[in-house]
């Protein structure tokens, strides 16, 4: 992949976010976005130990039947 290739799709990628531009990320909004992330990335864990736990209790009882 060439270098306007991987600046496009980062330039896309940044106006796709909630940023309005630097002007308006106050230290509060940058605090908000890294808990918003932090919340995102927590939930993604807890869905994947959802996942894990279903996956073995469906095994479980698979097994004693």
């Amino acid at each position: 992949m060439n270098i306007s290739k991987q600046l496009h799709g980062w330039l896309e990628s940044l106006k796709n976010t909630e940023i309005k531009g630097v002007k308006f990320l106050t230290q509060k909004e940058r605090d908000r976005l890294r808990q918003d992330k932090e919340f995102e990335e927590f939930d993604r864990e807890m869905e994947r130990y959802r996942n894990e736990l279903l996956a073995r209790l469906y095994q479980g009882g698979q097994r004693s039947e």
